[in-house]
């Protein structure tokens, strides 16, 4: 299989001392015959399979022609490039992808290979594709098999539909619930960072009169709330860890406080994941709506001129975003024509990192 092959022909030195070497191998190639994306991902991920923290960079400008994985079939392969990004995610290998502008890309299911395995996604002009090259390997894996659980007290919910509620104890008869939300994030780079948003359920559950400590004033006890994040992962050498995170977070009721401390980036970064994410899945009306829901937000509250700053960087970010929605629901609107399924980026949701100004992968 493809796969042994690759496995047959295992890396076993980095690239910093076989680089004489490979580019020899490089200039020796020559085009002929079609695009065989599919058997070479296959290949490449045979010969990484037991590295971990192994990057694949995929620069193509053009469709798959040939060969497992081949673009120009209908219905389009979207099952085989999602398995093969789950099998690099599984491996600690990242899939990283480059499209040459205003070549025929299809980007839509060769994204599925970064989005599974926390690789990157970009469009660049072939005279930036050196600097683009260098930005993806100055990124460097750092751990494998990430999952995050992160656990909020009762009267706190996640604005998750894949959050759960769980009990403390089974044997009391008034249960203390704890809200908790599950990632499974697999590659971890230096860079990345995760976000999560929650919201008020009942304050009634949040400061409850039965658990008073006479011994701390009521203001004190409302003015902190208690959060925790569970890490679980695998470093490179194979070790597995667990990292256990709680802190109490001030709190305050006066709105214009909270404005205060509102970071525009931060926020700004959660909407854009959300919104691309709801883009991934076909959802371009939710996905116009929760940025501009985000935009109200930020204006509203950005008050100092550092937040009006950032807020006004941001809504400029999300203008490709936007417009890519908007350009798809038009073509919703028309119908598909007989023949789109030879160019299945007029018909399949766009992937999440696909936009440019927009990163929809987890940082």
């Amino acid at each position: 299989s493809l796969l042994a092959t690759g496995n047959k022909h295992k890396v076993e030195k980095p690239i910093s001392e076989t680089r004489k070497m490979l580019g020899e191998k490089l200039f020796e190639l020559e085009e002929s015959g079609t695009t065989a994306l599919g058997p070479a991902i296959v290949v490449a991920l045979g010969m990484v399979q037991s590295c971990p923290g192994s990057k694949i960079v995929l620069a193509t400008d053009g469709l798959a022609t040939t060969g497992i994985g081949a673009m120009d079939r209908f219905p389009p392969p979207d099952d085989f490039y999602h398995y093969l990004g789950m099998f690099a995610k599984d491996h600690g290998i990242t899939i990283s992808v480059i499209g040459i502008r205003g070549e025929e890309v299809n980007l839509d299911l060769l994204g599925k290979l970064a989005v599974a395995s926390s690789g990157e996604v970009d469009i660049v002009d072939p005279r930036n594709i050196t600097k683009n090259f260098s930005t993806i390997l100055k990124s460097t894996v750092v751990a494998t098999n990430v999952t995050i659980d992160v656990l909020l007290r009762s009267g706190l919910s996640f604005v998750d539909p894949e959050s759960n509620t769980i009990s403390n104890s089974k044997k009391e008869k008034t249960e203390k619930k704890l809200n908790v939300t599950h990632r499974n994030v697999g590659n971890a780079h230096s860079d990345t960072e995760i976000t999560f948003e929650y919201k008020i359920h009942s304050i009634g559950d949040i400061f409850p009169e039965s658990d008073a400590n006479p011994s701390e004033k009521s203001s004190e006890r409302k003015a902190r709330l208690p959060f925790q994040v569970q890490i679980r992962f695998t470093k490179l050498d194979g070790m597995k860890y667990m990292r256990v995170c709680t802190m109490y977070k001030k709190v305050t009721s006066d709105k214009y406080k909270a404005a205060q401390d509102l970071d525009v980036s931060l926020i700004g970064m959660h909407s854009n994941m959300h919104s691309a994410d709801l883009a991934s899945r076909g959802d371009y009306e939710g996905a116009i709506r929760k940025t501009r829901e985000y935009q109200d937000l930020l204006e509203r509250n950005s008050r100092s001129s550092s937040q009006k700053q950032e807020f006004k960087a941001w809504r400029k970010s999300t203008n490709p975003l936007t417009k890519r929605c908007q350009e798809m629901l038009e073509t919703r609107s028309v119908g598909p024509s007989p023949t789109d399924h030879l160019n299945s980026r007029k018909r399949n949701a766009p992937s999440p990192m696909e936009f440019d100004g927009i990163s929809g992968h987890n940082k």
